[in-house]
């Protein structure tokens, strides 16, 4: 039958086609995914000097005047007032009285960019000046500036 002949004559060619093609895929190399390269970063903490000679609030806590710069090297970073009573040890320490012992948090995303997260703060955070929601993880990236509590700056850059 003519029709059989061609019909094996097509699907010998088909296989044949796809047994060249799996040894071409074969002979490709694999190439590995481009290497994640995590941003460095780093976070300027400074005081408002006019907030805090203005806000009127008399506290044990004073504003520290020196600025601080923390790398953000861990998975997570704390940022908030330390409570030994509490338990409490940010690993980014802030002493401003308006600022909660668990304010906000900076989290490395799996890309190697960073995310913060507002912790459900007392006084809430603002990110470029724009006010946070608490519970939702926002991108952020060098040159973002953040106000927490009273007098507290933060900036992030690149290192």
């Amino acid at each position: 039958n003519n029709k059989t002949g061609v019909a094996e004559s097509v699907v010998a060619s088909q296989q044949s086609a796809k047994s060249q093609d799996s040894k071409q895929q074969a002979a490709k190399p694999i190439v590995p995914d481009a290497a994640i390269v995590s941003e460095k970063l780093n976070i300027v903490i400074s005081t408002d000097k006019q907030k805090a000679s203005t806000c009127g609030i008399e506290t044990a806590i004073k504003p520290d005047h020196k600025e601080r710069v923390f790398p953000l090297d861990l998975e997570e970073n704390l940022v908030g007032r330390r409570s030994v009573n509490k338990s409490i040890y940010p690993e980014i320490e802030i002493n401003d009285p308006g600022v909660s012992h668990r304010h906000l948090k900076f989290i490395k995303q799996p890309d190697g960019t960073f995310a913060v997260l507002e912790l459900g703060s007392s006084n809430g955070t603002e990110l470029n000046g724009v006010q946070l929601e608490p519970g939702i993880n926002t991108a952020v990236k060098a040159g973002d500036e953040f106000s927490i509590g009273i007098w507290t700056q933060l900036k992030l850059v690149s290192r």
